[in-house]
């Protein structure tokens, strides 16, 4: 079940057209706090402000990054494009589910790409991955969707996929957004 809470009929409209179970809550009181609530960003950052603790995933005509991070900043899980694809949507709406954020790829590139460098245990992490991982990981670093990555170290998306997850599993890094802070130089 999804919820939705806005008073834009156009994105109520456009997401009712994607899912069948769309509960419509004209009131924030209605709100169930387990279930992920898709909204304009004015009503995200109202309900967030008042319960931080939603999973809130805002949709918008226009995304842009300074919106986003303000959006971020007052415990936003998902941030997206008003005609995002059924499938992105259910994607993103499935790690909201599972405690991650989600966002728009080209977001999240420059999320990273304003990110300070942390010179934590950089080392440590990519002593743990294989050369062509430890190529992979730092192309993340440095911002680059997983389409770039495979085209500048030759390889497929799919296998870029692989890395990652491999990446993931051996570092105990749950998303790319972690692996960047991580060890972006």
């Amino acid at each position: 079940m999804l919820q939705i809470f806005t008073p834009q009929e156009e994105l109520i409209k456009r997401i009712s057209t994607l899912y069948s179970d769309l509960v419509v809550c004209p009131d924030a009181k209605m709100i169930e706090p387990n279930v992920v609530v898709l909204s304009d960003p004015q009503t995200a950052s109202e309900l967030l402000t008042h319960n931080p603790s939603l999973k809130v995933m805002a949709l918008t005509e226009f995304p842009n990054f300074t919106q986003g991070q303000q959006l971020l900043q007052l415990g936003l899980k998902g941030y997206g494009n008003f005609y995002i694809h059924k499938t992105h949507l259910d994607q993103a709406i499935e790690m909201i589910n599972s405690g991650n954020v989600w966002l728009y790829p080209s977001f999240m590139q420059e999320l990273i790409n304003h990110l300070p460098s942390v010179d934590s245990n950089r080392d440590a992490i990519l002593d743990q991955l294989s050369a062509r991982e430890k190529e992979t990981a730092i192309e993340v670093a440095k911002g680059k969707s997983n389409k770039e990555i495979a085209h500048d170290l030759n390889i497929t998306e799919r296998t870029v996929k692989a890395h990652l997850s491999s990446i993931f599993e051996k570092t105990g890094l749950s998303d790319r957004f972690t692996l960047a802070m991580k060890i972006k130089e």
